[in-house]
């Protein structure tokens, strides 16, 4: 292992919250629900634990928004959403049957029973085995609020006794405590600290709860807790049958990503329609800050257990003279366990919760693998559990600026079973879209989390996927390019045709010719002059007056030095200035002379040399097309997301060897929480030449597109056009691409997008032609799709009819 020492300092978000555990349980159990229900009123943030339906098949109420998935993938695919810190089996085995691997040592911690939930000491109460309990909250708060006389303070409620109906309402919409005698506690505490009325679930008592705002107990688990969403949330109703546990555990997961609902028992529709029309006309105004008239408009959802059109019909909202837009009806769910594609406009998005956050800068040790300590984010109140579980997380997010050593952009780990990735953690760090989550019990913790590197990350990530992975030698070329402009940040500086066409001439010490002889050159390099005049080519467009001499010598590739005649055999030597002496050697017939000192220094002997990885001919082993490739996806379509990459790397994927010039994940957003996991790339970057995409190229890029599943295909080359041939291969891989079952969209780049200059707007604008139609139609193009798409269409000659019918082959044929 090699020693640690320290990289450039980075910066983490550190962001509080309670655990959040999914419960899973046979959606048939409607006993076993309620159970569930009544023991998250008990827990710290219990209202935002979700509850998935552990199932072979679908329910009949669910199918229809649902069709052609399994109830394996429908709870799988909600597991995937909500992301739960821990797992909650309600039955032996149910994780397994879910595809979850249990067996992995440092996921172990994360599965637990139902039953081991509350845990039993000799000589003390019963108490909450994970999370904190919300005996501590009725506390805390107590202390600083309601001891203290409170004006227009709104009610508090604690619920008892009641119907069936009425009971099995308000478990869900308001919190009931546990049955057991051994929890009794939690709900004299309750009212004790809340000064809590005792009230039978009703009509009227969920009327005075709703128009009152009163406090009960599952709302009070989320308390002085900050929601966050990611875009607006307009005001919802949602109607549903609580004896029905489809309904209940739609109702449950549906308020968890809009917490702005009010629920309404099905069984008292009738009773309930005043109130209903009274919050569709508050919830009626303007959006604020909008200028251009948008309204807020409430929504009614209605359980899929009852008949949409009866319960409208019940409703008479056509005869409530209710203003014009104020109500949408919807029937059905958004699929929150299926995956969407970046071009979605509106995906499902997830509430995340934050009772405080902080931002520290912080220095990581630089070993074999990244490490920080920091400040945990501690609850404001005394938590003195005794569970085995963790009390609550701290969620870090990191931002590097100036290098791009760490994996930023990374798939989620959260459903397990992926030793090794993206880091051999502790069991108590794990990496969702969220960010990086670690458990702790007590205030006093020290913080500590592993920071994968970028390429250990997407090694240890295809192994997962049964592929290994190690650099390839034009890879390591590539990324000493790179590292050598200062990063992909810098990568700009190769970003000038003259300058790289200069570097690869200057590179190249061998000419082979049609008769079968060949000419060695050593030492090739360049005068001042010449790199003045390539230079001066890019300078008159007056935006790139930053890539002077001094910064291509800071990054290594060019040395100055001096050169001299060898009086014995003839040979131009070239000498660095640290090699300038009174005796000088000639590197070809290796005779020492001495070094003329009589004669006055022409301009002309001063020359520059490249140096370092610049110095491999073929244009850095395709390193300056590897480096522009990477700027480009980082930068060109969405700027502000994270981005993490390795440059070439050999693959074996047990069946067959490949080969990418590069692979990389763009996150989907660096600031905002992420809907879903980063967009892949893998990719074939050539240079110049007439014919540089073959038969055999493309074979290689399908062989990757099938490893691979789901990522874009780039095929990238520093010439401007593509011969017939070439085009005509990449057509039949981009229409490939789009009708796999997990598409590959094909991405084309071309001098014309790695050399130009400013946002892609501007680089098709200036390029006139196809290129500039195309970006007149879109005005912006801010996802990878809508580019693919463009790009077929720019560089192949497609038109956008063509490209639509391979993209939406599947919903043309359907």
């Amino acid at each position: 292992m090699s020693p640690a020492t320290e990289m450039e300092p980075i910066t983490a978000q550190i962001n509080l919250r309670p655990v959040r555990v999914g419960f899973l349980v046979d959606p048939s159990n409607r006993a076993l629900l309620s159970r569930i229900m009544r023991h998250a009123t008990c827990m710290w943030g219990g209202i935002m634990c979700p509850i998935i339906p552990a199932m072979q098949r679908v329910p009949k109420i669910w199918r229809d928004g649902a069709r052609g998935m399994s109830g394996r993938e429908i709870g799988r695919g909600m597991l995937r959403f909500f992301e739960p810190d821990i797992f909650v089996e309600t039955a032996a085995g149910q994780a397994a049957a879910m595809g979850l691997d249990t067996s992995v040592f440092r996921d172990q911690y994360r599965y637990r029973s139902f039953a081991s939930l509350i845990r039993k000491d000799i000589g003390l109460a019963a108490d909450l085995d994970l999370g904190v309990s919300m005996a501590h909250l009725y506390d805390y708060h107590y202390r600083t609020e309601f001891q203290f006389e409170r004006r227009h303070a709104p009610p508090a409620y604690d619920f008892a006794g009641g119907t069936s109906e009425g009971s099995a309402f308000f478990e869900a919409a308001f919190g009931q405590f546990p049955k057991r005698r051994d929890l009794a506690y939690l709900s004299s505490i309750y009212r004790g600290a809340l000064a809590a009325e005792q009230v039978e679930p009703s009509f009227d008592s969920w009327h005075t709860a709703i128009t009152r705002g009163a406090d009960c107990p599952l709302q009070m688990t989320i308390r002085d807790i900050e929601t966050r969403v990611d875009r607006r949330r307009d005001p919802a109703i949602f109607i549903f049958d609580p004896l029905s546990s489809h309904d209940v555990i739609d109702f449950w997961n549906f308020r968890i990503r809009k917490t702005d609902v009010i629920p309404v028992n099905a069984h008292w529709i009738a009773e309930s329609r005043d109130l209903i029309l009274k919050f569709i006309r508050a919830s009626f105004r303007p959006l604020p800050t909008n200028p251009n008239g948008v309204m807020i408009n409430a929504a009614i959802h209605i359980g899929r257990s009852l008949d949409a059109d009866t319960i409208i019909k019940a409703l008479r909202l056509d005869e409530a003279d209710l203003p014009e837009g104020s109500v949408s009806v919807t029937p059905w769910y958004e699929a929150i366990w299926k995956e969407y594609s970046e071009d979605y406009g509106y995906p499902p998005n997830r509430t995340i919760l934050s009772v405080k956050s902080r931002d520290v800068q912080l220095t990581p040790s630089d070993g074999d693998r990244a490490s920080i300590r920091f400040p945990v984010q501690a609850p404001d109140f005394e938590a003195m559990q005794r569970g085995h579980g963790p009390s609550w997380v701290n969620v870090l997010r990191i931002r590097q600026y100036g290098s791009d050593k760490l994996a930023v952009a990374m798939p989620s780990a959260a459903l397990g079973g992926q030793f090794g990735y993206p880091s051999h953690a502790s069991r108590d760090q794990f990496l969702t879209r969220e960010g990086h989550v670690t458990f702790h019990h007590y205030a006093s913790d020290e913080g500590y989390a592993d920071l994968p590197k970028r390429e250990g990350a997407i090694i240890s990530w295809l192994k997962t996927k049964k592929i290994e992975a190690t650099p390839s030698e034009a890879g390591r070329i590539a990324s000493q390019v790179i590292e050598a402009v200062g990063g992909l940040s810098r990568v700009q500086l190769l970003g000038e045709r003259p300058v790289v066409e200069l570097l690869d001439k200057m590179a190249r010490s061998r000419r082979d010719w049609p008769d079968g002889s060949s000419d060695e050159f050593q030492d090739r390099t360049a005068s001042v002059k010449k790199w003045e005049a390539a230079l001066g080519q890019i300078h008159r467009g007056g935006l790139a007056g930053w890539k002077t001499l001094d910064a291509y010598v800071e990054a290594g590739a060019i040395k100055l030095g001096l050169t001299s005649a060898c009086p014995h055999c003839g040979k131009e030597n070239w000498y660095s200035l640290d090699d300038i002496a009174s005796m000088i050697g000639c590197s070809r017939c290796l005779k020492s002379f001495a070094y003329p000192q009589g004669k006055p220094l022409r301009r002309d002997i001063w020359k520059y040399r490249v140096v370092g990885p610049f110095a491999t001919p073929h244009y850095a082993e395709g390193a300056y097309s590897v480096a522009l490739t990477l700027h480009f996806l980082r930068n060109e379509i969405r700027s502000m997301s994270d981005f993490t990459y390795a440059t070439g790397l050999n693959l074996d994927t047990g069946g067959s060897k490949l080969e990418t010039d590069f692979f990389a994940w763009h996150g989907s957003d660096g600031i905002r929480y992420a809907h879903r996991d980063p967009d892949m790339f893998v990719g074939e970057c050539k240079s110049l030449g007439t014919d540089v995409f073959k038969a055999k190229d493309i074979t290689r890029l399908k062989e990757l597109g099938t490893a691979v599943q789901g990522a874009y295909l780039v095929a990238a080359t520093l010439k401007d056009e593509l011969s017939t041939d070439e085009a005509g291969r990449l057509r039949k891989l981009a229409s490939w691409g789009w009708r796999k079952k997990v598409p590959s969209p094909l991405i084309i780049l071309t001098g014309v997008e790695l050399f130009g200059d400013g946002p892609l707007s501007s680089i098709w604008e200036n390029a006139g032609g196809r290129r500039a139609e195309i970006m007149a139609s879109h005005g912006h193009i801010f996802d990878f799709r809508t580019f693919a798409d463009a790009s077929q269409q720019a560089c192949l000659g497609m038109s956008d009819e063509e490209v639509a019918r391979m993209r939406y082959w599947r919903r043309r044929r359907s």
